[in-house]
């Protein structure tokens, strides 16, 4: 596997990515009225990534 940047251990920039992909679902479903399935697919990528480094960031400590 290949190694994670320096910012993806951030706890802030997690959080971040969490609250983007919310954001993107909230846009795309309600202001550009697409489907509630592409606009879950657009915002599932961020939020699991976020999640997924919080827990290995709260795991190392």
């Amino acid at each position: 596997m290949f190694e994670k940047p320096q910012m993806a251990h951030n706890e802030i920039f997690n959080i971040v990515l969490i609250v983007i992909g919310i954001l993107a679902f909230v846009l795309f479903y309600f202001v550009f009225d697409a489907g509630y399935l592409l606009s879950f697919i657009i915002a599932f990528v961020p939020i699991i990534v976020g999640i997924i480094n919080l827990k290995e960031i709260r795991k190392k400590n």
